[in-house]
């Protein structure tokens, strides 16, 4: 899928495999059992993502203005470059990251294995989670 794109509603995306390109003005994302190139931003609105994998070479690409975003992993990456950015809120993860989060911008980050996928995350104002079994 190219790009999909929502001035006010909700997407979600389940069960995909693949390249997506999804925005939303004014509203949440939802997502389900999704692996591969994966770009979703929202502008007012929540980001989550459940049973997300992370593959070789594959890309999780997420961005909110106002709104949350978190992410739960299917399993723990075994090669990922994780990246996290909260301007104005908290980021708080299961997998361990290198945390910036005196004054200022929150920022956190790691590499496992390669690092030949990632996982980058924004937010301007809310929080971000990070799940992994």
């Amino acid at each position: 899928v190219e790009r999909a794109a929502i001035v006010e509603g909700r997407l979600s995306i389940a069960n995909f495999i693949g390249s997506i390109t999804g925005e939303v003005r004014r509203g949440p994302i939802d997502g389900k059992d999704v692996s591969g190139t994966i770009r979703l931003s929202s502008e007012i609105g929540s980001v989550t993502l459940s049973n997300a994998r992370l593959v070789d070479g594959g890309l999780l690409r997420l961005r909110t203005f106002n709104g949350d975003v978190r992410v739960s992993l299917s399993e723990r990456p075994a090669n990922a470059r994780i990246m996290a950015l909260a301007l104005n809120g908290n980021v708080k993860s299961e997998i361990p990251l290198t945390m910036r989060d005196r004054w200022g911008p929150r920022w956190a980050e790691t590499t496992v294995g390669t690092g030949s996928a990632v996982m980058s995350l924004d937010v301007v104002t809310g929080g971000i989670e990070i799940k992994a079994p």
